[in-house]
């Protein structure tokens, strides 16, 4: 791939790593594997950037072994997931570091970015003052 200067990963995630609402505590190891991902994603996405090499991922709605009878209705057929990765894995997706969600022929993506920064000085932060400043570092989050 460096040597083309081109190419395209697509990675697999879960829902049930990325978000609070969506964890199990039986599948905290599926979970940490999950989430495992995405660290190997933006690792490779940053090391390919000057080669063309872009790296994404996606995370289907689907039933597992471990949940089919809880997630059968929302289970994602392979026609309504493939359409997502092939477009990860065409010339014609642009970027790297990005989540596609695919949810019974809905997408949404999802990208990470850093809160707003404050700035607590010299000495260090405190706990107190970390407490203080707690809303303006998380920034709008939606539902926190």
């Amino acid at each position: 791939m460096k040597q083309q200067h081109y190419g395209r990963l697509v990675l697999t995630t879960s829902n049930r790593a990325l978000f609070r609402e969506h964890a199990l505590p039986e599948l905290s190891g599926y979970a940490f594997g999950k989430m495992a991902q995405l660290g190997l994603m933006n690792a490779l996405a940053a090391a390919g950037a000057p080669f063309g090499i872009h790296v994404n991922a996606i995370c289907p709605v689907a039933a597992t072994r471990m949940l089919r009878s809880a997630v059968a209705a929302h289970e994602a057929r392979p026609e309504q997931v493939a359409p997502g990765v092939a477009f990860l894995a065409s010339a014609q997706c642009d970027c790297s570091g990005t989540v596609l969600f695919e949810n019974n022929g809905c997408c949404s993506t999802l990208q990470g970015s850093e809160g707003p920064e404050v700035d607590f000085g010299v000495p260090a932060a405190t706990p107190e003052g970390i407490a203080e400043q707690w809303t303006a570092l998380r920034g709008k989050i939606e539902g926190a």
